[in-house]
């Protein structure tokens, strides 16, 4: 049977689920994408054991577990033994007065790692909660990160080896039902908390924070017969922390996630009700350092219609990626409406409803830097500052004193 080709045609839990979505064609474009992309799936490990016979499948799968497993253990045991701590905070919606606390303390020994987050703050009424699972994700990617041998295939048997305690309760497994939709940013501060205490374990292999964030503008417009335009842009990548040979990237993805565009023409020919006016690097949003942390983006949307609503989430506006070892912090991120030469600041979690004229800017986040700025190569400042990276201003914090020169008037 064709879970597909069912699914397109009409049915109860079809037509129940389509019936509550604003947006019903896209959505049936998704499920139909998602449930062929499963029977593909299905299809060719059936092939497989018609060619090679059930019982070598299940045999070959469970041999390459035990080898991922054999060969994670093995380089965990490259990572001193002993007990570290790492701390992060993130700042939540309107419904929440004060910030969120993650922490994580993380046990090596003999070819294991368990990773503790009690003392994380409680769930919250807002959307940012994380799921057990995606909290789950976050800790093994970062501890991949750390682990020295980056060949080692990756399936369930690398997960094997670590043991995850997260409070049910906290941000980062809250008990149902919880609102999740935002749940990356917490995530990811999971993830960072887990980096900063593996860093100092491996301080060879840390890095200052990055953006390491989401932040995801959602434009909605109804037309007169009832039906809506939605415009979602997840805002492009912020800039990762530099580390002990290298700057920082700009402008890419978190670590859990993939880098994207949305290119302005195809948005302003899909809606009607918006145009891009901006999207660049934002200078001096790197956190200085002997290697500078990566540079934000700037995007810009022009306003086109009255009653436009704004929805959204972003990160990093209260609490920017630290410096290390004498590093300055990367900037801070957020969005603003700028409203007839007025600049309204909209909360990390924010509903705004939009006038014609209104220009909805958004910035994501730097990277902290690395090291003594004033370390940092005289040539590469100039090629920053030639390159528009950071400015003459931005140059003084590396001991560059640049004649500015005259304003036009």
């Amino acid at each position: 049977m064709s879970v597909s080709r069912d699914w397109a045609e009409r049915g109860t839990v079809r037509d129940l689920l389509l019936a509550n979505t604003r947006l019903p064609h896209l959505m049936l474009g998704d499920m139909s994408a998602q449930f062929t992309a499963n029977r593909t799936g299905a299809i060719r490990l059936e092939a497989l054991a018609r060619r090679y016979g059930r019982q070598t499948i299940l045999e070959t799968v469970e041999a390459l577990l035990d080898y991922s497993e054999l060969r994670t253990r093995a380089a965990i045991r490259s990572i001193p033994a002993g007990c570290y701590v790492g701390e992060e905070w993130l700042e939540l919606d309107p419904l929440s007065s004060e910030p969120a606390h993650i922490v994580a303390t993380v046990q090596v020994r003999d070819g294991e790692l368990e990773v503790d987050f009690s003392g994380t703050s409680e769930q919250v009424a807002g959307p940012i909660n994380s799921p057990l699972a995606s909290t789950m994700s976050a800790v093994y990617a970062a501890v991949r990160v750390f682990l020295r041998d980056r060949s080692i295939p990756y399936n369930d048997g690398c997960t094997r080896p670590l043991q995850i305690t997260v409070p049910l309760g906290s941000i980062l497994n809250p008990r149902f039902p919880a609102a999740v939709r935002a749940r990356m940013n917490a995530s990811y501060r999971a993830h960072g908390a887990v980096a900063r205490a593996l860093g100092q374990a491996l301080p060879e292999r840390a890095q200052a924070p990055g953006y390491d964030s989401a932040s995801m503008v959602t434009l909605s417009f109804c037309l007169p017969d009832g039906s809506y335009e939605i415009f979602q842009d997840m805002v492009m990548g912020g800039g990762t922390g530099a580390r002990p040979s290298h700057d920082g990237v700009d402008a890419v993805g978190g670590p859990m996630t993939s880098s994207r565009n949305t290119p302005a023409e195809a948005a302003e020919l899909d809606f009607g009700f918006l145009r891009v006016i901006r999207t660049e690097l934002a200078p001096d949003s790197g956190g200085a350092g002997r290697h500078r942390g990566g540079l934000g983006v700037r995007r810009d949307y022009e306003i086109l219609r009255d009653g436009v609503i704004y929805g959204g989430f972003t990160a990093r506006g209260r609490f920017p990626a630290d410096g290390v070892n004498s590093g300055r912090a990367g900037g801070t991120g957020g969005m603003w409406v700028i409203r007839d030469g007025k600049t309204i600041e909209l909360p990390s979690t924010a509903r705004f409803v939009l006038q014609r004229g209104d220009i909805l800017s958004t910035i994501a986040a730097g990277g902290g830097g690395y090291g003594d700025p004033s370390e940092r190569e005289r040539s590469l400042v100039e090629r920053d500052l030639r390159e528009g990276k950071i400015s003459p201003e931005g140059a003084r914090i590396f001991g560059m004193a640049v004649q500015e020169e005259p304003r036009q008037t």
